[in-house]
């Protein structure tokens, strides 16, 4: 129920919204805090990211999932990224049953498999950050 999805948002450090009935689009928002991306340069945060992905959610009736409130306010804190963030484009296939995003997406997917809906679709939104 949704008090198992509150502990759920809380551990992995997210903001979560699931339609019901599941629909096909599940919008991803993970770039409005800095991530850490293997072999390459840290990725500063992009602005409007959450603020799209709600936007777009509302329009379209779809779920979404983005970092917290309390994590974006940390992040923006710091000024630095948190070790723990990692982007979800660079996540490992070993760590993907414990990634963040990469939990949500599965959920995602076998929502829609149980209700019958073919060709789930992940759109990964992305904002922009002037130098």
């Amino acid at each position: 129920g949704s008090n198992v999805l509150t502990k759920l948002q809380a551990l992995l450090r997210l903001q979560i919204r699931r339609v019901s009935p599941p629909q096909q689009i599940l919008l991803t928002s993970p770039h409005g805090i800095g991530l850490f991306r293997d072999g390459h340069p840290p990725h500063k945060p992009e602005n409007w990211c959450n603020e799209i992905a709600v936007s777009l959610a509302d329009e379209l009736g779809c779920s979404f999932v983005m970092w917290n409130v309390a994590e974006c306010a940390k992040s923006e804190r710091l000024k630095r990224n948190c070790p723990r963030n990692r982007d979800p484009n660079y996540v490992t296939t070993a760590e993907a049953s414990t990634a963040p995003f990469s939990l949500c997406i599965a959920d995602h997917v076998s929502r829609c498999q149980e209700a019958h809906i073919s060709n789930p679709l992940v759109i990964d939104l992305h904002g922009k950050r002037d130098p």
